[in-house]
């Protein structure tokens, strides 16, 4: 999870951690439920922007939202008009990449797409992702950084795909600004791996403590090199 908008990473303006010297045990985690995030993973999130929670999603869920991944991409499931679906145009990423196909709708049977969901079209129509959104652990976080009492909404449930023998490159990135048309950034994000992500295969970075320096243009987005 990365704390709001600021945590620079490559593939968002920083919450201070409250004046309790312990947030992960206040009051405002859900009550009578089991904790899945511990104090000293809270901490973290908040010295450093981000935390790694491990596997946090059971095994015989990630093997469906595997399945139900490639059965997206090949069409075996089909939400219409409710989910966007960008095939990969492959090279080095830029404005036309970004916007290039961001449509809805299926384009076809292929393991080529890059990126699948996004604002308004999100992987929130499906049931099995959705299923997995609403896992306690993301409603604990939620509750945590908004408070029990608050309704929560998705903005963003979106699929990173990784074509064999192609792919886009993406830059570091923060994803706040001006650039989302939101009246204020989102506190949290969710990071998942579905697949082994290693470096190898290119895995999410974040220059830890990076939230503290806010978002870096007025945009956000992806800041120039010489700001990075």
């Amino acid at each position: 999870i990365y704390s709001s908008c600021g945590a620079l990473r490559l593939c968002g303006c920083a919450m201070k951690r409250p004046l309790e010297s312990d947030a992960g045990s206040s009051n405002k985690h859900l009550p009578g439920a089991q904790r899945c995030i511990s104090d000293s993973q809270w901490q973290a999130f908040f010295e450093q922007g981000f935390v790694n929670l491990g596997r946090v999603i059971p095994d015989e869920l990630l093997q469906r939202m595997d399945g139900r991944a490639v059965a997206l991409m090949k069409g075996e499931v089909d939400h219409g008009d409710k989910l966007m679906m960008q095939v990969d145009p492959g090279g080095a990423y830029n404005n036309s990449v970004a916007s290039c196909q961001q449509t809805a709708g299926h384009k076809g049977p292929t393991m080529k797409y890059r990126k699948i969901g996004e604002a308004g079209w999100g992987l929130e129509c499906d049931d099995v992702f959705r299923e997995t959104m609403t896992l306690p652990v993301f409603r604990e976080m939620c509750a945590e950084l908004h408070g029990a009492h608050t309704d929560i909404a998705v903005y963003r449930a979106m699929l990173f795909n990784k074509p064999a023998e192609g792919g886009t490159d993406l830059p570091w990135h923060q994803d706040g600004g001006d650039w989302w048309g939101l009246d204020r950034d989102p506190l949290v994000f969710v990071w998942t791996a579905i697949d082994a992500a290693t470096r190898q295969n290119g895995c999410v970075q974040v220059v830890p403590g990076s939230h503290r320096l806010g978002v870096l243009s007025r945009r956000g987005d992806t800041p120039s090199d010489q700001t990075v």
